[in-house]
């Protein structure tokens, strides 16, 4: 059983500065100020705020972060009654019904006057330590969470808990900040906030409050955190977007940020580090947990999975976890909360494992790897918005209260061009009804949860087991929820006020990237209090007014928003410009020109006028439905916009290739939609891939879509291949049917920063490191005689290699390997016994994102390195472990130009030739869990190919379970069919010999 060793209390750590530094500063409330002395005065004076029970008592604490609720809720604590804070943005009939759950409510007016009286009067005795015994699960809080039956379920949180939490928290920080500053942003209705609140006064800092007497903007908390000087801020994900999506001055200065509530993807993260070099740590923990259980510092030894970031491992030695045959998260620890509290005051707990120690069964699912957890989604309908956590089943069950709504069904919703995420509710039943639904539902819930649309549905999807289909009710959603492109949506009229209005429907619209027209209301498209503060601040840098947040909710539209700043003596200012929009080259004029960066000269040399007469163009094709085509257009819209690769355009000066980067001008307009029957769909695929680019006059990309009369239909997604390569292309695969899915479309790191770095590397570093890897292995031997170097005719072979897996793979445990240097030493063995010659450079490609600023780019980002070999008698490992070092090294080295190269070491220079080596050996691919496929013939199989190939000899290794695939392409005149046989036969005995050993 898991130990609960009793730490410092928060409460005493209070006073004990309290008498050793009364004072030091201890809250910050706008102007307002109060030291830990005059706290700790206030909190023994404030008593049991008028309970005259002799039990425990429910307290609950309405309002907003203030001087008044922390000094509330601290003396809930120190008089061992339980705080029950209560959000005061909350709609009034929740409030009420969770006021109904207390015994009394906090005076804030008593509580005033309290302070008043301690700060009148400096020469006061600070009280002594009352003594209260600290029961292991004496309850100090409830927090209220989502219920599947559309009544809230009351969590009972423990002293202890929270001790424990602030502890191991203020051991961290304690690493690097003394007296830390700390930010309360966190509403009351959330548990989290006691991060916020505790932290600070358990390390001498000051807990730091934007004025709660002023209305704050939560989208302007950048500046705000900047001007107070904050250590340390706890932020959701939604919360940091929205920053990084307004307008803020200078880099953040916080010296550290806890994110926490929902996932951290790489997209985010990447944005952030443009404006922020600090700690950064990823927590996790539901509510019934207590604060959070695990954490991850996200440092550059930190990479995410499918763009997700880890969750890390446990906070302490008293938490553990174990994952269910379902993948469910079971987090176990002595400090959880105590459980469900009913409105009697008995508790339901959670239940205990055979050594007696509590866990919660969290409903996450969650996947371990390199000994981190990974937090992947809910098991069930569990919904979260901006941090928010609701059930689904209370959504429905409020909905289906009122009278006319048959059956609902929510689902969460991304929209294409939008920075929100919506909930989209399904309905049977009177049409009519969807607005008073609307209201009934904005009265119960918080505005973060209530749904967006309402979209009426005769029959639902059902499933095998005959439970709604809730991947198909969103992919449904995603279809039906779509409006014009957002760039379209202008103002009517030229007088003054349609000016106004015009100036209000274009700053809504940018910043909800969705079209709002003149009398569409703001919470109808997705509107919600962050979004709200990116509009006020846009409003004011327009108009030169600030709206209050009551009075732009009572407005709605963009045309009462404009009347109200008409009314209220706002003018449009001259020096006004458009709204920024939140894609990374949305407001840049063309910039440029630049060369093509060594690895694309590399690319461009290897593959230009190679394949098909033309670049080796990448072509990306998915199937999607007919009726989805609209939604697809959307999607790709997106994607293009936010992908600066697709934002370049290439121009001839002088004979070179130069590359520029202009403001996106691509709109769904420009994808071309072609019916045919689908037998056509291959053919006309076909002739879309090898049509050459016209750089002088398109843009490097093309799209387009087929689709029959039966209702099947494919995308194409053409790049030229100077944009692109196959690590880009599989993340656009990706973002495709995420969007399609309607889940969110990851944004990605610019490409364009590294088109300028690799200009600046390759003179200083790059060439100096390769001359003396080659030195001494030029001329380079090459197979073909100079006669013969034109030919175009070229020979492919593929060959199937039989392997057993597991045998495989435990060879190459004990040669600590992976399959590339594995396979490329054996073909190096085999191509040097075939040439009697064991000095040979062999090309291999990386896919070049070594770095955390490339990892997730879509660009052309592939790479190409020169590996000189020369092992005659070598032993396997040998060979292996010299590839492995070098393939390490080179990674500082890889923004290589082939032809600079060449030169540089006396190379003679010939177009038909690839520089340095004719040779090449490429992995396509890796994956375990298929088998070669059933049609792959045992004998080798050969056909001819019209190309025009720079090798000698091109080697492709495709593994499987099974074996491994081996395409070489061969020039005719270097190698013949014999050649190529000798040389797979050579592979495969060897591999056969040494696995048999």
């Amino acid at each position: 059983m898991m130990s609960e060793v009793m730490t410092r209390s928060v409460l005493e750590s209070i006073h004990e500065t309290a008498i050793a530094q009364d004072h030091l500063i201890a809250i910050e409330d706008g102007d307002r100020k109060l030291t830990y002395g005059q706290l700790w005065t206030c909190m023994c004076l404030l008593g049991r705020q008028g309970l005259t029970t002799p039990h425990p008592g429910l307290i609950a604490i309405c309002g907003r972060p203030s001087i008044e609720t922390a000094l509330g809720i601290l003396a809930a604590f120190l008089s061992g009654d339980v705080a029950v804070p209560i959000d005061d943005r909350l709609p009034l009939s929740r409030r009420e019904e969770l006021a109904q759950w207390c015994d009394i409510s906090y005076d804030k007016e008593e509580i005033v006057r309290i302070t008043c009286d301690v700060a009148a009067s400096p020469s006061m005795t600070c009280p002594p330590l009352s003594k209260i015994k600290r029961e292991k699960r004496r309850p100090a809080y409830v927090a209220f969470t989502s219920g599947t039956t559309g009544v809230p379920k009351a969590i009972e949180g423990t002293m202890t808990g929270l001790d424990h939490f602030i502890a191991w928290q203020s051991r961290l920080i304690g690493q690097w900040v003394q007296n830390p500053r700390v930010s309360w942003l966190t509403p009351l209705s959330f548990d989290v906030m006691y991060r916020d609140l505790l932290l600070p006064l358990n390390n001498r800092g000051t807990l730091v409050i934007p004025d709660s007497q002023q209305d704050f903007n939560i989208a302007a908390a950048w500046n705000w955190l900047n001007d107070q000087k904050i250590d340390i801020a706890h932020v959701v994900p939604s919360i940091v977007g929205t920053w990084l999506n307004g307008r803020h001055s200078g880099p953040l200065s916080v010296k550290a940020l806890f994110f926490a509530g929902e996932p951290l993807r790489q997209a985010l993260i990447s944005r952030l580090k443009e404006n922020y070099v600090n700690r950064i740590y990823n927590l996790y923990g539901p509510s019934e947990s207590t604060m959070a259980k695990f954490c991850r510092l996200i440092d550059d030894k930190c990479t995410p999975t499918d763009s997700l970031y880890p969750v890390g491992m446990p906070i302490d030695h008293d938490v553990s976890y174990v994952l269910s045959k379902d993948q469910e998260i079971i987090i176990r620890s002595a400090y959880l909360t105590n459980g469900y509290r009913q409105k009697d005051g008995t508790v339901a707990p959670f239940p205990s494992t055979s050594e007696n120690c509590p866990e919660y069964h969290t409903g996450d699912r969650g996947r371990v790897i390199d000994g981190e957890l990974y937090v992947l989604g809910r098991l069930d309908s569990q919904l979260k918005i901006n941090g928010i956590r609701i059930e689904a089943s209370e959504i429905e069950s409020l909905a289906e209260r009122y009278p006319g709504i048959r059956r609902t069904a929510a689902v969460k919703l991304a929209p294409p061009d939008s920075t929100v995420e919506i909930i989209v509710l399904f309905y049977q039943g009177d049409l009519e009804r969807k607005d008073k639904m609307r209201k009934l539902l904005a009265e119960h819930l918080h505005p973060a949860v209530v749904p967006t649309a309402y979209l009426p549905i005769a029959d639902f999807p059902l499933t095998l087991n005959g439970k709604i289909d809730r991947q198909k009710l969103k992919e449904r959603a995603a279809t039906e929820h779509l409006m014009d492109d957002p760039s379209s949506i202008k103002g009517t009229g030229t007088e003054e006020c349609d000016n106004f209005e015009q100036r209000v429907q274009e700053i809504m619209s940018s910043i909800l990237r969705y079209p709002c027209r003149l009398d569409t209301d703001f919470l109808d498209i997705g509107g919600n209090s962050l979004m709200f503060g990116l509009i006020t601040l846009e409003l004011h840098s327009t108009f030169g007014l600030t709206m209050p947040q009551q009075e732009f909710y009572n407005s709605g539209t963009p045309r009462s928003v404009a009347a109200w700043l008409r009314q209220n003596g706002a003018s449009v200012k001259v020096s006004a410009s458009a709204p920024s929009e939140p894609t990374p080259t949305s407001n840049r004029s063309a910039t440029g020109p630049w060369p093509l960066t060594p690895r694309q000269q590399t690319i461009h040399d290897i593959f230009h006028n190679e394949l098909f007469g033309s670049g080796m163009n990448m072509i990306l094709q998915v199937p999607v439905a007919a009726d989805q085509m609209e939604r697809v257009k959307a999607v790709v819209s997106q994607i293009v916009a936010q992908n600066d690769c697709f934002h370049l355009n290439f121009r001839y000066r002088h004979g070179k290739l130069y590359q520029y980067l202009s403001p996106p001008d691509f709109r769904i307009n420009d994808i071309d939609v072609i019916e045919a029957p689908c037998v056509d769909h291959d053919r006309l695929s076909a002739e879309f891939a090898t049509r050459p680019f016209d750089l002088a006059e398109e843009k490097p990309f093309r799209v387009r879509l087929l689709k029959d009369s039966a209702g099947t239909g494919r995308l194409l997604f053409l790049m030229y291949h100077l944009i692109s390569d196959g690590m880009s292309q599989e993340y656009l695969r990706r973002d495709i049917l995420d969007g399609i899915s309607g889940n969110p479309i990851p944004l990605r790191n610019h490409y364009s920063p590294s088109l300028q770095s690799e200009q600046r590397a390759l003179s200083d570093r790059i060439l100096p490191f390769w001359k003396e890897h080659l030195d001494g292995a030029m001329p380079t031997a090459r197979f073909i005689s100079p006669q013969h170097i034109t030919n175009v005719s070229a020979r492919c072979m593929t060959v199937a290699l039989a392997s057993d897996y597991d045998r495989l793979m435990g060879h190459l445990r004990t040669l600590n390997s992976s399959i590339f240097p594995y396979l490329l030493s054996h073909f190096y063995r085999a191509l040097a016994k075939h040439a009697a010659k064991a000095d040979l450079i062999i090309r291999v490609t990386t896919h070049g994102r070594d770095k955390p600023e490339l990892a997730d780019v879509m660009g052309c980002i592939f790479s190409a390195v020169p590996v000189r070999l020369n092992c005659a008698g070598w032993p396997t490992k040998q060979i292996v472990d010299y590839i492995n070092n070098h393939l390490d090294t080179a990674r500082m080295y890889q923004d290589l130009c082939f032809q600079k190269l060449a030169q540089a070491l006396g190379e003679k220079q010939d177009i038909h030739l690839h520089p340095l080596t004719g040779i090449s050996f490429t992995l396509d691919g890796f994956d375990i869990t298929e088998n070669m496929p059933a049609s792959q013939s045992k004998s080798p199989q050969i056909e001819t190919m019209n190309a025009k190939l720079p090798h000698e000899l091109r080697a492709i290794a495709r593994p499987y379970r099974n074996g491994c695939i081996l395409k070489f392409v061969y020039r005719a005149k270097a190698f013949t069919d014999e050649d190529i046989l000798a040389i797979s036969s050579a592979m495969q005995g060897a591999i056969a010999g040494e696995l048999q050993r």
